[in-house]
């Protein structure tokens, strides 16, 4: 892994997935009309889409120069990104088995992403 820039690269990718899933939330409770008269197409989820279109080029250019094994488990990460920003953003409620289970999951992307040395020279 080339190290800053890539580690910058998947949390920019993180950071489109949670902003996809936050446009889309809005967009779906959103009372506004539809985008280019579609009905249930409106301005934020087309954000969303666009999002996710713009993580996924991103992505492709982490995997071309990274191996998978190696960068994927950072993806993981997105799961308590999103947590969070629903509980910050919606009020999305935290129960004793969602609080663990984030703490899993950061410690087990951390874990699988983690290797030696010489994998981030």
């Amino acid at each position: 892994m080339r190290r800053l820039p890539d580690i910058l690269l998947i949390f920019t990718v993180i950071l489109l997935i949670v902003a996809g899933q936050i446009l889309a939330k809005y967009g779906a409770v959103s009372e506004k009309g539809g985008l280019l008269g579609l009905k249930g197409l409106n301005i934020l989820l087309a954000g969303s889409y666009a999002s996710f279109l713009m993580r996924g080029a991103l992505w492709a250019w982490v995997l071309r120069r990274n191996p998978v094994s190696r960068v994927y488990p950072y993806l993981a990460l997105a799961y308590p990104a999103v947590f969070a920003a629903g509980m910050i953003l919606f009020g999305d409620p935290i129960s004793p088995g969602r609080a663990i289970g984030t703490i899993l999951i950061i410690g087990g992307s951390l874990l699988l992403a983690s290797g030696g040395a010489d994998e981030w020279a």
